[in-house]
């Protein structure tokens, strides 16, 4: 099956990679920023269909292609994590992250053109963390990609992480089985 990817995501675009889905990348700018949701875990489906609504416009009017969008922020302690905005930002949640965990809420937004049906669910990763030594923080940061999702690199995740409820592509933001699913009943 050939689908539209509606995300600049490294991570996401990786998975699919390694998946059984042929994709090509369309993109269409939101400010996420600007848009909220009453509920941290409402907020990425909000957000996955704010992208939607962003990307129809620009689809070539005969489009048959499958039409995915996503987003993922994370919940600490009750507060939202999204991608850090600089290296202390960073540092200055793993202290949360060791006493509470994190929540990673993916969300997915799956759209089929050809019959107008729509349809947005998320699933929830969740992460525990053990003690972590400045040595593991500061080889975190070197990886260089600790801004690239909602709350920590995968160099933090392998160092640092003691359980996890999920599968990998869960974490990276990029659910393949509840994408599956998605597009089953879109079809």
């Amino acid at each position: 099956m050939e689908i539209i990817l509606g995300s600049t995501s490294q991570h996401r675009k990786k998975i699919l990679e390694r998946s059984d889905l042929i994709f090509e990348v369309i993109t269409a700018p939101i400010d996420e920023k600007a848009i909220r949701a009453e509920e941290i875990s409402e907020l990425p489906i909000v957000l996955a269909n704010a992208k939607m609504d962003a990307l129809i416009p620009v689809l070539n009017e005969n489009e048959s292609r499958i039409v995915v969008t996503a987003d993922q922020v994370g919940r600490c302690n009750n507060m939202l994590l999204e991608k850090p905005e600089s290296e202390q930002e960073f540092r200055e949640r793993i202290p949360l992250f060791e006493k509470y965990g994190v929540e990673l809420i993916s969300a997915l937004c799956v759209y089929n053109p050809k019959n107008n049906k729509r349809i947005s669910d998320s699933i929830i990763s969740i992460l525990t963390f053990k003690k972590t030594t400045e040595e593991e923080v500061q080889k975190a940061l070197d990886a260089n990609d600790w801004n690239t999702c909602c709350a920590f690199n995968d160099t933090f995740v392998e160092l640092s992480a003691e359980s996890i409820s999920t599968t990998y592509d869960c974490v990276k933001g990029m659910p393949l089985e509840l994408l599956k699913k998605l597009i089953k009943k879109v079809s």
